[in-house]
């Protein structure tokens, strides 16, 4: 097998998740850039867009100046077509920003052909704009390579989609490069390709293949464009007129031949259409075979059971498919999002069964002998027989029941777990409805799938309760040794949400902050009650002894079942951005991007609230000493987020 002169760098799931901020810093792709071209890399590749200048100048200005130092990265240029309501086709061509453009060897197109299925097949052309055109990226890459490789690529041309060569490719997350964790060995003499292969950066394509990320399609176009292996597939015009030949020239053969005979030519015409098909991909070019086939099978009566088989395929797939929908989503995304977590899942059943109507019943918790109905779908009988439903949760399986030809057919699912019985998925069906064991496998599937879910989240909502309660316990112990503190607690939430909203944090993280708020100031439990409620400065003996509440606090929470992030708050919300900050003497981003945010929220609450040392500020004193404390006890990117929100 050949040496594959490529290697991409991914921003993957968990290079996205220790970063913890989208878009990435400027000043992180040029360390990577930079620590790639040092391993001998003959290329760089960058499948991102820069196209406008970030909210960080000193990052742009360091990403230009390694683009320019390292004289060998390729930069993105990408074309998005769209049509007015009018009817007219406007083109936006996005390059890099001016000074990041001027410094890249070169620019290439990312931008991807899609067939009419939004299938990605074809190489894509190149981009032009004024008298500037730009090859794809991949063939750029190509050309790096090799120089002397030509670019005529014909119009229309197939990418080469080769499975096992995608998969020799060395992969090295971003978060590696970056820590200097990778071999330097799997970029010397390749082309280095950047991109995105993270689900929530949403860069994936379906492809003959499946569905990858754009980066690996980039890839395959650079190997298709180096080996010339891609392939050209006949125009539907001279398609259409082979076609309409063979059916003239099958017509007049069958119409003087029998059953036997007509089978015979039939399979004579197929010979010669994989035999021509198979001298033509030998040189690059494909022919759609396809139409071809079906009118042979439609010449002979045969092609009605065929249909039929073809048929009962189809629907065989399309069940299959929504199984594997069902399978695959994800209940509790469904619910974060306010979504209605069953409703969709039993409209895909619905149509891919032919069903009348499709019911879940579960069983009561204070009650188990009664029943309520979570979700229906469609129309059917006015009540179900909760006999039917009692039967079918004592016997453990599902009940078929046979309602009549003109009826058709109706299931009992029992949704169960290895620990209990929860309730009964009850599908009513068509006359067409057969419940086979294809019809019935999709419903257990489902029925499964609900029935582990309702008891997953029955279990979490008691851990959570006990979370809570433990969260109540400790805040009431911290009550009781310095009211001050528990006031300033509350007072917090009032900013939390819609400052880490603003910061761009997820639900989980704005509860971290909502939780640290009440529990940052535990530590204080282990601090003299003369310390605490003095109206004085505090002498230099007693602010030590001060210090040391936010370790005090940490030894406290962190052998708890809270979030590391909550422990992190507890401990370092008296760490500073210029590192002057106690206990650990934390810098800039070393202080974890949460604890940051807190640490705003914290002040500012301190500042606007009394103390018995102090008496409170206004809101517009506060705001303007929160602003100069900016890039020195505060993240100023956070400052300049809080500041219009008070």
């Amino acid at each position: 097998t050949r040496s594959v002169p490529v290697a991409i760098v991914a921003m993957d799931q968990n290079s996205l998740k220790e970063i913890g901020v989208w878009p990435s810093p400027r000043g992180y792709y040029a360390d990577v850039f930079r620590k790639i071209s040092e391993s001998g890399a003959t290329a760089i590749l960058v499948d991102f867009n820069f196209a406008s200048p970030s909210s960080s100048s000193a990052d742009d200005r360091k990403l230009v100046e390694t683009v320019r130092e390292i004289g060998k990265v390729v930069l993105p240029v990408q074309m998005e077509t769209r049509e007015t309501p009018e009817g007219a086709l406007i083109r936006n061509v996005t390059l890099p920003f001016l000074d990041l453009e001027e410094s890249a060897m070169a620019l290439g197109g990312i931008t991807l052909t899609l067939d009419h299925d939004d299938v990605v097949r074809r190489m894509p052309s190149s981009i032009e704009l004024g008298y500037k055109t730009y090859l794809p990226l991949g063939v750029v890459g190509a050309k790096l390579i090799d120089p002397d490789l030509s670019t005529d690529i014909p119009k229309g041309a197939l990418i080469d989609m080769a499975y096992a060569t995608l998969r020799m490719i060395s992969v090295v997350p971003f978060i590696n490069v970056l820590r200097d964790d990778f071999d330097p060995g799997l970029f010397r003499n390749k082309v280095v390709l950047v991109g995105a292969t993270s689900e929530d950066l949403h860069d994936f394509w379906m492809t003959s293949i499946g569905v990858i990320p754009g980066v690996y399609i980039q890839a395959a176009v650079l190997e298709t464009a180096l080996n010339k292996s891609w392939y050209v597939r006949q125009e539907k015009r001279s398609a259409a007129l082979v076609v309409l030949a063979a059916s003239l020239i099958l017509g007049l053969l069958m119409g003087r031949t029998g059953w036997r005979g007509g089978a015979l030519i039939l399979l004579v015409f197929y010979a010669a259409i994989a035999l021509v098909s198979a001298l033509l991909f030998r040189n690059s070019f494909v022919i759609d075979a396809v139409p071809l086939i079906l009118v042979g099978a439609i010449q002979l009566p045969v092609q009605v059971g065929l249909h039929a088989r073809m048929t009962e395929q189809v629907l065989d797939f399309e069940r299959r498919k929504t199984s594997a929908i069902l399978k695959l989503s994800d209940f509790r995304e469904a619910e974060e999002i306010d979504q209605d977590v069953y409703t969709v899942p039993l409209v895909l059943l619905r149509q891919a069964l032919k069903l009348n109507r499709i019911s879940l019943y579960l069983l009561e918790e204070r009650d188990p002998l009664r029943w309520r109905e979570e979700a229906v779908v469609g129309e059917g009988q006015t009540a179900t027989d909760e006999d039917m439903l009692a039967q079918t949760i004592e016997g453990g399986e599902f009940i078929r029941v046979k309602r009549g030809k003109a009826q058709g057919s109706s299931v009992y699912i029992p949704l169960m777990t290895i620990r209990k019985a929860v309730g009964v998925l009850y599908a009513e069906g068509t006359t067409s409805f057969k419940g086979s064991d294809v019809d019935i496998g999709l419903l257990l599937s489902y029925a499964t799938n609900t029935a582990y879910f309702l008891e997953s989240r029955e279990l979490d909502e008691r851990v959570k309760s006990l979370y809570v309660n433990t969260i109540k316990a400790i805040s009431k112990a911290l009550d009781s040794k310095d009211h001050y503190t528990s006031a300033h607690s509350e007072l917090s939430l009032d900013y939390v949400e819609k400052f880490g909203k603003a910061c761009g944090l997820k639900k989980d993280q704005i509860e971290v902050l909502h939780v640290g708020a009440l529990l940052h100031d535990i530590g204080k439990i282990g601090v003299p009650d003369e310390i605490l409620t003095k109206s004085e400065k505090l002498t230099e003996a007693e602010f030590e002894k001060m210090m040391k509440h936010s370790l005090i606090g940490y030894e406290i929470v962190k052998d708890l079942p809270f979030p590391e992030e909550v422990k992190l708050i507890v401990r370092n919300h008296h760490e500073r951005f210029d590192g002057l900050g106690y206990p650990d003497g934390l810098k800039g981003e070393e202080i974890d991007y949460v604890v940051r945010i807190f640490s705003v929220i914290d002040v500012f609450q301190t500042l606007i609230g009394s103390r018995p040392y102090k008496q409170p500020m206004d809101r517009e004193e506060a705001k303007s000493e929160i602003k100069r404390c900016a890039g020195t006890q505060f993240d100023p990117e956070l400052v300049r987020v809080f500041l219009p929100l008070v």
